[in-house]
């Protein structure tokens, strides 16, 4: 045979088995396409990709839906197709992550009849609402519930959904929702944030005069935010009955700059827990370039065994320095929750002629909240009640509150959860749309500014000059 013949073979075969192989490859680019496409459309398999991890779910609420004991449907308010896509995601997790759990899709503009029955029902239904519901019980949301937006309400800041359906089911498959009282008449500043995280919680949130209507019999937790005005005799009078003969829970947050409030102070005494008059000022651990912004040193207490794995700040702004009296006394026993650090000193008043530690501040460290527990019985029955004191009531600051930044809303929850005994307490933080800052402290900020600002530049001049008198002596 020729040469030109068997070059001409060798390349009719090569080009034979370049053509099966490019079928093969694309046969098998085809199938794998095909069963990814049928794991999405059938069983949403889906990866989440985003940096935040909006659309995953995490394990507090995977642990909630794998212990339901009834069913549970979630309706959102618009065809699959044209439901806002990042609640579409979400809620079809829920769906995947429980047998339970039943989604469907409602258009309101095509089934008005459904929108009109649960009208009549007093429940509003709009376009990309959701309904949760169980046999005994229902809750609404809203976009508006599921968003959270700028001051001017033109972009998204974060993202709430997976807070509030947990919230919801929770409240759906409950018996009996917790009650939360916060007092009034002493001028007391709560935040807005504050209430939302007792209503996410499902607790009933109201407000009590104690002077006039005592502490209500449904009330499982009363709460004391700020008060610059004391209260009377009779007042305690009914908070301490409340705490000793009912087991009822406490929370209280005070702030430094206020006037003397003896008959409060006598009562907190009482329970272990001495209130002082100086402003605490850290030497290191705060952020904001501000000493009164304290990084609150976490203690050996249950409320605290979460940020074990979660590392948090938990920011004290302005906070008032406090004292563990005793950690006995009969049936009543403390325990410092937060703390400032042996470096940290106070300041009394709240106009100060320096921020820097001068020779007449009180040194660290010092308690920024603690809580106070009695074991008591009446009858024949066993009491527990329990308090939590916190000397700061910027700690609950809508924008601390709600900031993803800090741990100030995951560690309240863990003191509602404290309080609530065995009741499950949900905060899931809101997801951000957006890359989160970064919060190092103050200290931290400098070395990082010394490293890229002098170091390294020196670092790299001292090198060129290095090279420069090896070469200039070639």
């Amino acid at each position: 045979m020729m040469p030109e013949q068997n070059s001409s073979a060798r390349a009719r075969r090569y080009s034979a088995t370049a053509t099966i192989i490019a079928v093969m490859v694309t046969a098998a680019l085809i199938l794998v396409n095909s069963i990814a496409f049928i794991l999405v459309d059938r069983y949403n398999f889906k990866a989440d990709m985003t940096s935040q991890k909006i659309y995953e779910l995490t394990d507090l609420t995977r642990g909630i839906l794998a212990d339901l004991d009834e069913d549970i449907t979630i309706t959102a308010m618009n065809n699959e197709r044209d439901f806002l896509s990042e609640m579409n995601e979400v809620v079809k997790r829920y769906d995947r992550a429980s047998d339970r759990i039943t989604l469907r899709y409602v258009d309101p503009y095509s089934n008005p009849t459904f929108v009109d029955k649960y009208q009549k029902e007093g429940v509003t239904l709009e376009e990309n609402s959701v309904l949760v519901e169980s046999a005994a019980a229902r809750k609404v949301f809203t976009v508006y519930d599921m968003y959270t937006f700028n001051s001017d309400m033109t972009a998204v800041s974060t993202f709430n959904a997976e807070q509030q359906l947990t919230s919801a089911i929770l409240y759906v498959t409950s018996d009996d929702l917790p009650s939360v009282a916060f007092t009034m008449g002493h001028n007391e500043e709560r935040s807005n944030t504050l209430t939302n995280l007792f209503e996410k919680n499902n607790f009933a949130v109201s407000d009590v005069t104690v002077s006039m209507q005592g502490v209500p019999e449904d009330t499982d937790i009363v709460v004391i935010c700020a008060p610059t005005r004391d209260f009377s005799s009779d007042e305690v009078d009914a908070l301490d009955k409340f705490l000793i003969e009912r087991g009822g829970k406490m929370m209280v947050f005070l702030q430094p700059g206020t006037e003397a409030m003896p008959v409060l102070e006598e009562f907190l005494a009482e329970w272990g827990v001495g209130v002082q008059s100086e402003v605490v000022f850290e030497k290191q651990n705060f952020i904001a370039s501000n000493p009164i912004y304290i990084i609150a040193s976490y203690t050996q207490h249950q409320i605290n065994s979460y940020f074990a794995d979660n590392r948090y700040y938990t920011i004290m702004p302005a906070a008032r320095a406090l004292t563990q009296l005793f950690d006995h006394k009969g049936n009543v026993s403390t325990s410092p929750v937060l703390m400032a650090t042996k470096d940290a000193y106070g300041k009394v008043g709240t106009s100060f002629g320096t921020i820097d530690r001068e020779p007449g501040d009180t040194g660290g460290p010092f308690v920024l909240a603690i809580t106070s527990e009695m074991h008591n019985m009446v009858g024949t029955n066993a009491v527990d009640s329990k308090m939590f004191v916190a000397g700061s009531k910027a700690m609950y600051a809508d924008d601390v509150l709600g900031s993803t930044s800090f741990g100030n809303a995951d560690f309240i929850s863990q003191v509602i959860s404290w309080c609530s005994d065995d009741m499950e307490i949900v905060n899931v933080p809101a997801k951000t749309t957006n890359t989160p800052p970064l919060n190092i402290k103050t200290f931290q900020a400098f070395l990082l500014g010394g490293l890229f600002i002098v170091v390294i530049p020196l670092a790299i001049l001292g090198y060129g000059v290095m090279v420069w008198l090896r070469r200039r002596h070639l």
